[in-house]
């Protein structure tokens, strides 16, 4: 929803807010000598040294003499030792620095690395960045990227190395091979024809795989799971293995699911037939050709497309197949069989919730078309997200095309820019949701079409240089954006600036992430937007405006580490260094928070608030016995209804509903969102329900295990607005006037419910889970009594 519209403040640069201002951190001179700041690999393995080039000319138009410093940062904090070195250069001169650092040893981490020239008098002229991951594989942190030029004049070592500035780790090979059934080609031809009747060079394919490896990069081999051209039945492909758009049988290819191609392409225009990827002989058939090609190039593994939705298809003996579902049993066959990696395309998320949760699929790639409204708006990436992450841990790339249409007219034979402006408010929301995104590739290109060597729309220059510091960002912090992280249960309320929790437009869309150790928090600003679609399909968006030094809020839960940081930075200032802010802390009926000023927000601001580490073991044992009759206990804040501490004759202090529909949250809260809380609940009657509430959100939301009707236990699913969803329910008998013990037990999206001391069932939330927050207790009607509530943290 969207706050209410309050003054926004003028664009000023002010650097207010930030604690210990180092010399480093003054803004840049305005005459450059730093051109470009990069490293020897994309991606490097634990323990591998890293070679880091700083290019440097001097514009100054006078001699210049000075020094260049490198910083080695891990989320803000000192990763390594500075490195100096002097710097004399004539007017015009140029030279390039090489700088050799180790990274610590831990694997899958990422950093950022400062370079900041300075003059002789110390002062800062110019400064830039890049980034180093060190991960033992790519696919725990994928940068995707594509080439898909493979004539023999393609300069494969540069092409290569500008995607390796771009820290892409790993590259789709589009439409590099021959026939979709036939893949390989001839082994002695030096060429052959692709789909579209483009001329494959040998020589270039493989220049392109080895300059890849060099690079620290993986090679992919796209090829279809299902299709073959025209007259395959010639080559030893059964028209039985085919998918038929009719339930007739007696099937014939006349009767196939097929896609035309276009006039001019293979066969003049002719057609792929589609087969069925749960039928033994063809995925035998298209596993042996898959061999060969791996026997003849240096492939890393399969990268597997589809087509999406086909509608109602049938097997040869007439019975429906349902397409999505064969996908996950076709992945871990050809991966089991060819020991190869796997990457596997769900068009427009068709087949995506299997491939997360049953396949072995290296991580989860999502086609985005624009006839789906299911993922056009920017609260859509991040739910795209969120759903892939309730069925596992595995990493997510979205193949999304900016300003398509902008791109499907542009006048044949001319080029024209994509929107810079709706370009980084895209990558922000995915990166910031979590995900990745497949756009650069061929060098210095950028996907406009889902035919990858559709060059109508260019990027401009300024666009390179802010996809450079968008791809470093997303390197250097890739801990706090896709490593561990879940949907945060954090508030914030920014002041002077509109704001909205959905990606409304003409707001800052602000949301929340967590991991251990840290709240995250993300501002995108959609101010300046019209609509809520990422694509701008007509190129029109304008750039957000500049805001500075803007008050903010954040509530959070459990506590922060000693001497705690809170951390700030953008790809869009200062090539993504991290800056310390002041804060303060403070509490009030909201919970918990920390004041402070973000110092500047164009597109994307990232900030982190360094907390303590999730509870293991007991993290909350409360009796209510250090609490007065007839008062509300410490630490437990009052929701809705009324609550008092009650002492009934002849037994211990208990926690009485004084009213009915009546909530208490126990407002600390914890730094874990994986527990249990369990307590004992007295039901006088069984007119009315009694529940414990777990992962109690900002907005409202939460898990509610109730006792009800004196014969059932519910398991219900509250969103905080209206829609109360049961999530699951069973039989249990029970008499009033007497005490029973409720126990929910949060881990990740499942649940599991006891109810006095036996086991009833465990769930799998997979509709946008809560995954962190707070407990408390709810009674629909007063006189209702809770005691001995317990929460323990789960370790691991």
């Amino acid at each position: 929803m969207t706050s209410k519209l309050l003054p926004v403040f003028g664009l000023v640069v002010l650097l207010l807010g930030l604690a210990g201002m180092a010399p480093e951190q003054a803004s840049a001179g305005t005459a450059p000598l730093l051109q470009r700041v990069n490293t020897d690999k994309a991606r490097y393995n634990p323990g591998e040294q890293a070679a880091i080039y700083l290019d440097l000319k001097n514009g100054t138009g006078s001699s210049f003499a000075g020094s260049v410093t490198l910083y080695f940062r891990h989320l803000g904090a000192e990763a390594g030792p500075d490195q100096t070195r002097t710097v004399s250069l004539g007017a015009g001169q140029a030279t390039t620095l090489t700088y050799a650092w180790t990274p610590p040893s831990t694997d899958y981490r990422g950093y950022l690395v400062e370079a900041w020239v300075r003059d002789q008098s110390g002062a800062v002229v110019d400064s830039g960045s890049t980034a180093i991951d060190v991960s033992s594989n790519w696919t725990r942190f994928p940068r995707y990227g594509y080439v898909s030029e493979f004539a023999d004049t393609v300069d494969t070592a540069n092409s290569t190395w500008q995607l390796k500035n771009y820290h892409i780790n790993a590259l789709q090979f589009y439409d590099w091979h021959w026939q979709h059934h036939r893949p390989n080609p001839d082994p002695q031809s030096p060429s052959w024809q692709d789909i579209a009747n483009r001329r494959v060079a040998r020589s270039t394919v493989n220049g392109y795989i080895s300059s890849a490896h060099h690079y620290g990069m993986k090679a992919m081999n796209y090829n279809l799971i299902n299709g073959a051209f025209d007259n395959y039945w010639n080559d030893g492909v059964q028209v039985a293995w085919g998918l038929f758009k009719d339930s007739g049988g007696s099937y014939d290819p006349s009767r196939q699911d097929l896609h035309g191609l276009p006039g001019g392409w293979a066969g003049g225009g002719g057609k792929i037939y589609l087969f069925n990827p749960a039928n033994p002989g063809w995925r035998n058939y298209i596993f042996t050709r898959e061999e060969e090609v791996f026997q003849n190039f240096a492939f890393d593994g399969w990268h597997m497309d589809t087509l999406g939705p086909r509608g109602t298809l049938y097997d040869w003996n007439r019975n429906a197949v349902q397409l999505d579902s064969t996908y996950a049993g076709f992945i871990n066959a050809a991966k089991a069989r060819l020991q190869k990696e796997v990457v596997f395309n769900s068009v427009l998320a068709y087949g995506q919730d299997q491939v997360s949760a049953d396949s072995s699929a290296e991580f989860v790639y999502t086609e985005l078309w624009d006839d789906d409204e299911s993922n056009d708006d920017y609260i859509d990436l991040l739910r795209l997200v969120e759903r892939s992450k309730a069925r596992s841990d595995k990493a997510v790339v979205f193949a999304a095309y900016m300003n398509y249409k902008h791109s499907q007219e542009t006048p044949g034979g001319t080029q024209r820019l994509f929107n810079e402006a709706s370009v980084r408010l895209a990558d922000a929301a995915m990166f910031a949701a979590g995900a990745s995104h497949i756009e650069l590739g061929d060098g210095g290109s950028m996907l406009s079409n889902e035919y990858f060597p559709n060059k109508n729309l260019v990027m401009s220059d300024s666009l390179k240089a802010a996809m450079k510091n968008y791809y470093g960002f997303l390197t250097a912090y890739q801990n706090l954006l896709r490593d561990g992280v879940v949907s945060g249960s954090s508030r914030i309320e920014l002041t002077g600036l509109p704001s909205s929790t959905e990606g409304d437009a003409g707001a800052v869309w602000k949301f929340s992430k967590s991991k251990d150790g840290y709240d995250i928090i993300h501002l995108i600003n959609l101010e300046n937007n019209v609509s809520t679609r990422w694509r701008d399909e007509n190129a029109a968006y304008a750039a957000p405006d500049q805001f500075a030094a803007v008050p903010a809020k954040i509530y959070y839960e459990g506590t922060l580490r000693p001497n705690a940081k809170v951390w700030v930075a953008s790809p869009d200032y200062d090539h993504g260094k991290a800056y310390s802010l002041s804060y303060s802390t403070g509490s009030d009926a909201g919970g918990s928070y920390v004041s402070l000023t973000v110092p500047k927000l164009h597109y994307w601001v990232m900030i982190w608030i360094e907390k303590g580490s999730n509870e293991s073991g007991t993290a909350l044992s409360e009796t209510f016995e250090d609490a007065s009759v007839e008062s509300m206990p410490a630490g437990w804040q009052n929701v809705s209804g009324s609550w008092q501490v009650s002492q009934p004759a002849g037994a211990t202090k208990e926690l009485k509903a004084a009213a009915a529909n009546s909530v208490v949250n126990y407002i600390r809260g914890f730094n874990t969102g994986d527990y249990s809380v369990e307590g004992h609940v007295y039901l006088p009657n069984t007119a009315h329900n009694a529940a414990v509430l777990a992962r109690m959100q900002k907005s409202g939301g939460f898990y509610q295990l109730e006792l009800r009707d004196g014969a059932s236990w519910k398991l219900y699913k509250f969103d905080g607005r209206s829609t109360w969803t049961e999530l699951a329910s069973g039989a249990h008998v029970y008499s009033p006037g007497s005490y029973h013990y409720l126990k929910l037990t949060c881990r990740g999206n499942r649940l599991t419910v006891e109810v006095d001391l036996q086991q009833k069932a465990t769930i799998t939330d997979l509709n946008q889970p809560f995954l962190k927050g707070t407990v408390g207790l709810r009674a629909e009607s007063a006189d209702y009594r809770f005691d001995n509530i317990i929460v323990t943290g789960l370790a691991g």
